[in-house]
């Protein structure tokens, strides 16, 4: 039985109808309980995890890491958590739908596909939330009462990042409304359904090492600057003295132009735009070792064997349900190190036992929390041939 909002040894009153239940009173708490520090928790679906306090939460995540490699068989030094304070958040996909009265913009509640408005969020990086009020009322004139849009904010080095989907369809005339907010709220970028309406004479741009990287609009790039810039610190040890580096899964490059200070990089990935941000990225940096990009599915056609016998050592980062076909490739491949991302430790621990089978040696597992108050948890790992 499931009972959000609850932890071991409590003593509660729930509604236990259906397998998941839910908490109708708490009569005796834990002592890893904390109060929540949103006034939106337990309402809306940002977070679940508020209630857990902080120490105890890593122990917890760093438990859900070590259960995952031992489900496979697989022993590893698996260290401690690093932890990241619950705020700061660069990026969020918020939703939004016009009413008869306003617009609602925010999170889905719970299990639920109704809007939580937000007027607080101690979790997003204050310039954001500062923004939405504004940002609702551009969105007034821009929203049918039919559909639900998706809003992404990233904060930029120029400011925020608009990219919004499930809008009204571009005319002239809402093509200079959106202009005019666009240009009043100082917003670096502003696309609508696809379509650019207003960008800054200097582009939004992320920094990924000495690069300056213009993502896509509503592109997926690290949530908190600091883990990315840990994680990449991970990488950069574990590769160190390569001489060829493939990035797999590559993204607009988090990794491959901080390698690419000290190596030649190929960075592969089926996100067309990615790449070519990336390149573009790359490009127009000084002093970087070469870096290639190609575009191609890894999920189903994946590098093989015979095509990573350039590299020497690789990065990869997949999606939630991992690399299984790639990795099956790299166990038989000559490469001497791997380092690996991972935001699952279910799909990573099934990878991590594809290379261990095929020679790899995993050295080491490093837990971060980017995600605090969520049950999420990422990590960094290296593996060296044995």
């Amino acid at each position: 039985m499931f009972v959000p909002f609850t932890l071991a040894g409590e003593e509660i009153i729930a509604d236990v109808a259906t397998k998941r239940g839910r908490l109708v009173k708490l009569l005796k708490s834990a002592p890893e309980r904390a109060e929540a520090i949103c006034p939106h928790f337990g309402c809306c679906g940002g977070c679940a995890l508020q209630h857990f306090d902080e120490a105890a939460a890593a122990k917890w995540k760093a438990g859900q890491v070590v259960s995952a490699l031992e489900r496979h068989g697989l022993k590893a030094p698996v260290h401690a958590v690093a932890d990241f304070p619950g705020h700061g958040r660069r990026r969020a996909v918020l939703k939004a739908r016009r009413t008869k009265k306003t617009i609602k913009l925010g999170f889905h509640a719970r299990r639920s596909d109704a809007i939580i408005p937000v007027d607080v969020c101690p979790v997003l990086r204050p310039e954001i939330v500062a923004l939405l009020p504004a940002l609702a009322q551009m969105l007034n004139g821009g929203l049918t009462r039919r559909s639900e849009a998706a809003v992404s904010v990233l904060w930029t080095g120029e400011g925020a990042d608009i990219a919004v989907e499930g809008g009204r369809g571009i005319d002239l005339r809402l093509q200079e409304y959106l202009g005019g907010w666009a240009r009043q709220l100082a917003l670096a970028r502003l696309n609508w359904n696809g379509e650019l309406i207003v960008r800054h004479e200097i582009p939004p741009f992320l920094e990924f090492g000495k690069a300056r990287v213009t993502p896509p609009p509503g592109g997926f790039v690290q949530a908190l600057e600091p883990a990315e810039r840990l994680m990449s610190g991970y990488v950069s040890n574990w590769l160190e003295g390569a001489k060829n580096i493939v990035d797999l899964f590559c993204g607009c490059g988090t990794f491959a132009l901080v390698m690419a200070q000290f190596a030649p990089v190929h960075g592969v990935d089926t996100d067309e735009p990615a790449l070519a941000a990336l390149a573009a990225g790359a490009s127009q940096t000084p002093r970087l070792r070469p870096v290639s990009v190609e575009r191609r599915n890894l999920l189903n056609t994946p590098l093989r064997a015979d095509e990573l016998a350039r590299f020497d050592m690789a990065i990869f980062d997949p999606p939630r349900a991992g690399a299984r076909v790639q990795c099956e490739q790299m166990a038989n491949s000559g490469l001497a190190r791997i380092a690996a991302i991972s935001c699952n430790p279910v799909s990573f621990a099934r990878d991590a036992a594809i290379l261990v089978a095929g020679g790899f040696e995993l050295v080491e597992v490093r837990p971060i929390d980017q995600f605090r108050f969520s049950p999420h948890i990422e990590l960094a790992a290296l593996f060296r041939r044995r």
